[in-house]
């Protein structure tokens, strides 16, 4: 059974929008087209706050990105109702648990003052966001998903990446997410532990290949427990390169992460060798 699932979500896209147009870590024609629909001291805003609020995979990890970013894009509820709640608990109102069940408050606490001011940008954006650019980013967006999970259906993918890796995926399915603002910039962002971030800049084959490879690395999150994977920016290299020997085996090649080809080369080498090596050996090998 297929596991890959394509979706688009206006709250997903209304966050990635807003990066967009301010030119935090996207600057783009999308960005360029629809900037002038929001209101520049707003921008300038999440402009100075950018360092906290982008992410750049095996570079950067902004501090705010979790709570400002990848929370709300989720799409569990409207971002404004999100933005509205996160805003008033770090102004000391009590947090719903139903909506922050941990401690967000504390853990940002340094960051009070960021928060709030960034959530109150966002709260007077959204309207603008659905009431002018959702449709049209709609009509975008569908046919762009569809294709893609049509590729996936048929294509017995899953199956094979979860028997190769060892490893399932621990949910029934991994949601690939749709946004049309994030050309030439972070994309295959995790945002939760089932969902990722993905742009339509890419051809149909390469969006495949893209998502395939993301798809191990979720695989890959649960067969690494307890070792330096997804702990540190240092081992981001090797992780992804173990990724794009799986994805290798899997479709008989991977061609967007050529940068640590010498890593699935090294990989590939233990396993002609030693096919049993499982993934956490793989990783362990001394290079």
């Amino acid at each position: 059974m297929n596991r890959i699932k394509t979706r688009i979500n206006r709250e997903t896209n209304y966050v990635y929008h807003m990066l967009s147009v301010a030119k935090c870590g996207y600057d783009n024609a999308y960005g360029e087209k629809h900037r002038a629909l929001h209101d520049a001291a707003d921008l300038s805003v999440l402009k100075a706050r950018e360092s906290l609020i982008t992410v750049a995979g095996g570079e950067h990890n902004g501090v705010l990105y979790w709570p400002m970013v990848a929370i709300p894009a989720r799409g569990e509820q409207c971002a404004d109702a999100y933005y509205a709640e996160l805003c008033g608990i770090f102004q000391g109102r009590a947090a719903r648990p139903e909506i922050f069940p941990f401690g967000l408050s504390e853990r940002y606490a340094e960051h009070r003052e960021a928060v709030v001011e960034l959530s109150r940008v966002m709260l007077r954006n959204y309207g603008v966001y659905v009431n002018r650019v959702w449709e049209g980013a709609q009509r975008e967006l569908a046919p762009y998903a569809a294709e893609i999970g049509r590729l996936f259906e048929k294509s017995g993918f899953t199956e094979k990446a979860e028997r190769l890796v060892g490893q399932d995926l621990g949910t029934d399915a991994f949601c690939a997410t749709f946004c049309n603002a994030i050309a030439s910039g972070a994309e295959g962002v995790d945002i939760a532990d089932d969902q990722d971030v993905f742009g339509i800049d890419r051809s149909f084959e390469d969006a495949f290949y893209f998502i395939a490879h993301e798809y191990i690395i979720f695989l890959l999150k649960r067969a690494l427990t307890g070792t330096e994977a997804f702990q540190s920016i240092g081992a981001w290299a090797r992780t992804e390169g173990l990724a794009e020997f799986y994805l290798n085996c899997a479709l008989g090649k991977g061609h967007l992460f050529r940068a640590q080809e010498k890593y699935a080369a090294h990989y590939r080498r233990l396993f002609e060798a030693n096919g049993a090596l499982s993934a956490r050996e793989l990783f362990s090998a001394e290079i």
